[in-house]
């Protein structure tokens, strides 16, 4: 685009249309952009009259013709016919329009110099010819070539073909461009000569080759915010060697590589980055620093393998799709450097991961936070500003974690897992405590990750005000009874039981309880080494347990397991279960983070050792061993108000009785009494030898203050056999391997001994050779292959409240005018009987 003006003296004509440049302006050309003609530029004007423009070089007039497209597709460039009007003498000066608003293909693109080439009205245009080719544009008035938002713009063909826009002449891409099969170029001879706008794309498609920009001119090719690169194949788009470039990524730009090429990071400046690149894997490589703005993976694998500490940034976010990786890999020491000017976020469901060369350094004042789980064997440092670890995130960082040393600058949300090695590391761990309910619910068990954290009121342990109470109790094993932190009066006083201190004890355990829901604050050094408790009490000589409520004093959930260094400790510990309201037994199984968790003592001066090496990120709640076959029993509430957990196990190491080594014995909670028996001991775990013969394993049940009771079995998966629940009460026999649901009722007045459970022995058989299919659609139950049965619908208080039978139907469906809520369909055939739990609604 060439402007300047001159001052002229005009004739109007009688009866002749004239329209000077743009809005009656009368405008100048000269091809060196200055006002004043240079030398070697001939100076010429246009000037348009009626619908041709005319332009002066050298005193000559010459007119500047406009032409539209109008060939099918497929059609010939150089045919005039295709052209409106004809283009019977093709000019340098010649602007040619494509907006005929459907695809064409056009053949057969010659070498030529013309002025424009515009793009528009919704229109696809592809060039093709038939060998190498380029098509300069010398310009005109306003931008000289122009792809339309909504257009596109597109070139293939084996040889290549160049769009030249010489000096002066400018191109704005609103729509889009594909360069497929050759070398296609688009250049520009000024920087700044080509600007790709918001919504446009350029698309290096399949079998393109080379610089899509060409090697030439710096800067020339913009992309601003908005406007994406998509690279299919080709090399970088850079061209230069470094730090010059052909192309420049504004902020808000995005470069998107869907394929395995190895781009060339090194001392360049990107805006926005994705990969997505399935099944691939992508080695970007250099030293000398580049710089990121936001990075998504959302498919394949992106290996950072550059090295040097020289600055390496990444200014915005991360996001790492599921099943997509992230690994910062230098050859050698490097550094990545966040440090954006807002907020950065590291998200998303895939794996991120750095070796041990590797140093992630944050230097954003507004915060970075990791919202997502991430593997650092590198180190990670906090120079400026703070790291939030969300809720639910793990993070291990087996390299050095350096702060600046307030705890403020590191703060791990509730449910958030951290792992590291680092002693002397302060930060701010929260946790979540949901508010006390009717009854007996709300009891939290407690432990803090940090040392010498107070228990007051900046913290958030201790509450005050109208409906703001709080209970924190400490367990006293001498005196059997719990002391709440209130008590400083009357012996035995919290200080008393706490170790002479109102301080939370490292690898000591604490029930709380509160009347608001709220977030808690430990602030202080992370404990990060062993921590040994020794001198276990077991007061009561004639018992032939103990209790003792110890602490999980990491920031990380924790391993129970039998490697654990112990004397006098039984196998089994427990924690609390704040969803059945009671404890959960564990033989090999994860304590989460800052959770108190029961031990059983069996001797005088008892002790163990909390291993930090048995540190995980875990949300799973039950462990077993390949070698073993398990099954947990749960009985919960019809309510759902409390429950109760019992597991029995077969291994090669069980006993008949009970052995400290790998049983533990019950503990109870709030809910029901439900565990088995070996013996006269009741078990909450209860390891059996393995499984080679049947065996029969009576179950204790004592209701609390629920009458209606599910119970559920787990693991049924690790057991060939059939399992056989036997109801001592009502007589029913349930195949749990058919139906692993199981509904009763209980009262105070029933018999301890509930339940038989047979595993191995002689199964119940189904009412048909079939194995039965009962379920329910809203008011209507559905019963399969049960012809020739009985079928009574009993209620959670046992009373039967419909019977039928069932004829020779193998589909059938009855209407039930019941109440919504919890049944259990019985159906009887012969001497056998069959359960299923369903629901109404």
């Amino acid at each position: 685009m060439k402007i300047c003006y001159l001052r002229i003296l005009l004739v109007f004509v009688p009866g002749l249309a004239m329209q000077l440049g743009w809005g009656q302006h009368l405008t100048s050309m000269i091809s060196g952009g200055e006002e004043d003609e240079k030398p070697g530029y001939p100076a010429h004007f246009s000037l348009l009259i009626g619908s041709a423009t005319f332009a002066n070089f050298n005193d000559k007039a010459v007119a500047i013709q406009t032409y539209d497209w109008i060939g099918l597709s497929s059609a010939s460039w150089g045919e005039p016919s295709n052209w409106n009007p004809p283009r019977e003498t093709p000019a340098e000066t010649d602007i040619l329009r494509f907006r005929v608003g459907h695809p064409r293909i056009i053949s057969n693109v010659p070498n030529e110099r013309v002025g424009q080439i515009l793009v528009t009205g919704n229109t696809f245009i592809t060039l093709t010819f038939l060998s190498t080719k380029t098509l300069t544009v010398s310009g005109d008035i306003g931008d000289d070539l122009v792809v339309e938002s909504g257009s596109q713009l597109n070139i293939t063909g084996a040889n290549g073909l160049t769009i030249a826009l010489e000096q002066e002449a400018t191109g704005v891409i609103g729509g889009s461009m594909e360069f497929t099969s050759g070398a296609q170029r688009l250049t520009a001879a000024d920087a700044n000569g080509i600007f790709f706008q918001a919504g446009s794309c350029f698309t290096a498609g399949v079998g393109f080759t080379g610089n899509p920009f060409g090697k030439t001119s710096s800067n020339s090719v913009i992309f601003q915010a908005g406007s994406c690169y998509l690279s299919k194949t080709g090399e970088d788009p850079f061209a230069l060697l470094s730090p010059e470039s052909v192309i420049v990524f504004q902020t808000g730009s995005l470069y998107k590589l869907t394929t395995d090429i190895a781009p060339k990071f090194s001392g360049r400046t990107f805006a926005d980055i994705e990969i997505d690149a399935p099944m691939k894997t992508i080695w970007p490589f250099g030293n000398e620093p580049f710089s990121i703005d936001n990075l998504t993976i959302t498919n394949g694998t992106l290996n950072l393998k550059f090295a040097g500490a020289g600055g390496h940034s990444i200014k915005g976010n991360i996001s790492v799709a599921s099943g997509a990786t992230l690994n910062f890999s230098p050859t050698s020491s490097g550094t990545i450097f966040f440090n954006g000017s807002s907020q950065q976020t590291i998200s998303g469901a895939g794996a991120i991961s750095s070796n041990t060369l590797t140093t992630l350094e944050l230097q954003n004042t507004a915060g970075v936070v990791f919202d997502a789980d991430a593997e650092l064997s590198g180190g990670l440092t906090i120079s400026a500003g703070f790291m939030t670890l969300q809720s639910g995130r793990n993070l291990t960082i087996m390299g050095t974690l350096a702060t600046g040393g307030l705890a403020e600058e590191l703060i791990i949300k509730p449910g958030g897992s951290l792992i590291f090695l680092t002693a002397g590391v302060n930060a701010m761990i929260e946790r979540s405590i949901v508010a006390w309910g009717e009854g007996r619910n709300g009891w939290h068990l407690l432990s803090s990750p940090v040392g010498a954290q107070e228990i007051n009121t900046t913290g958030g342990f201790v509450t005050s005000g109208p409906g703001n109470d709080y209970d924190f109790f400490s367990w006293s094993e001498p005196h059997s009874l719990w002391v709440n932190f209130k008590n400083s009066t009357v012996s035995p006083t919290f200080t008393e039981v706490n170790g002479g201190t109102d301080a939370f004890r490292t690898g000591r355990g604490y029930m709380v309880a509160y009347e608001q829901s709220s977030v808690k604050q430990f602030k202080g050094s992370m404990n990060v080494a062993n921590v040994m408790i020794s001198g276990l009490t077991m007061t009561d000589v004639t018992a032939t347990q103990a209790w003792h409520l110890l602490g999980n004093p990491y920031p990380s959930a924790l391993l129970w397991d039998n490697s654990w260094e112990r004397s006098n400790v039984g196998a089994v510990c427990q924690v609390w279960n704040e969803t059945l309201n009671d404890y959960s037994a564990i033989q090999n199984g994860p304590i989460p983070a800052m959770n108190g968790f029961m031990v059983e003592v069996s001797g005088a001066n008892a002790s163990v050792r909390i291993p930090v090496g048995k540190r995980m990120h875990s949300n799973q709640g039950w462990y077993k061993s390949a070698d073993e076959s398990s099954l947990k029993l749960t009985v919960m509430a019809a309510d759902s108000a409390s429950g109760k957990e019992t597991v029995v196990r077969f291994s090669q190491t069980g006993t008949a009785g009970f052995d400290p080594s790998s049983d533990g014995h019950f503990l109870k909670g709030n809910g029901p009494v439900f565990c088995s028996l070996a013996g006269e001991d009741w078990l909450s775990i209860n390891t059996l030898p393995a499984l080679l013969q049947p065996v029969e394993v009576p179950l204790i049940f004592v209701k609390n203050e629920s009458d209606a009771y599910i119970l559920e079995v787990r693991g049924l998966e690790t057991i060939q056999e059939d399992v056989i629940l036997c109801d001592l009460k009502t007589g029913n026999k349930q195949n749990l391997s058919i139906d692993s649901v199981y509904a009763f009722t209980a009262s105070d007045t029933d018999s301890p001994l509930r339940f038989k459970l047979s595993v191995g022995g002689v199964g119940i058989d189904a009412p048909s050779d079939r194995r039965l299919n009962i379920f329910t659609s809203g008011k209507k139950l559905h019963i399969r292959d049960a012809g020739g049965s009985l079928v009574e619908i009993v209620n959670m208080e046992g009373q039967v409240l419909v019977r039928f039978v069932i004829h020779d139907e193998p589909d059938y469906c009855q209407s039930l005018d019941l109440p919504d809520g919890v049944y259990a369909v019985r159906i009887v055939a012969g001497d056998s009987v069959v359960s299923k739990c369903v629901v109404i609604y």
